[in-house]
């Protein structure tokens, strides 16, 4: 074992972990202040820490079992989660970007029209798009696209 190191600040443990492209990892995870948020960390190869970013607003802002952090091509960061904060209210998909160095790039919620949540996510390199998958109880699995740009 190279390190041991207990992250402080994350709710419920890391949902997701990526290697970032100078060798260091990012970690996904909720914290709870005045309302629960999306907690971003990035941690060196010896384990310190070298930045957090909270993304919310005032509701619940969460991580969902089996959510993905992934690199993009400009070497910043995706995730998708849920919001109560932003769209219709009631646990919509919420697509964050963060930068290389933890700069909140863009944090939107689906459509506000029916409740639905972001489960995978995954880019398309040629068109440089980002892709959520969503689901809810009463719809057929969708695909939902953003352009990183």
């Amino acid at each position: 074992m190279l390190w041991s190191r207990s992250l402080s600040g994350f709710l419920d443990g890391a949902y997701s972990v990526v290697q970032s492209s100078d060798g260091a990892f990012v970690v996904a995870g909720m914290t709870q202040g005045s309302s629960i948020d999306l907690l971003f960390t990035k941690i060196d190869s010896l384990g310190t820490t070298v930045w957090n970013k909270t993304v919310g607003g005032p509701g619940s802002d969460t991580s969902i079992p089996g959510s993905r952090l992934i690199r993009t091509s400009d070497n910043g960061f995706a995730y998708v989660g849920s919001t109560d904060s932003y769209g219709s209210g009631s646990n919509d998909m919420y697509m964050v970007k963060l930068s290389s160095t933890g700069v909140l790039q863009f944090a939107k919620p689906s459509e506000p029209t029916e409740a639905n949540m972001g489960t995978e996510l995954f880019k398309l390199q040629i068109m440089d798009m980002l892709f959520a998958e969503t689901f809810c109880l009463w719809e057929p699995t969708l695909l939902t696209a953003i352009l990183l740009t």
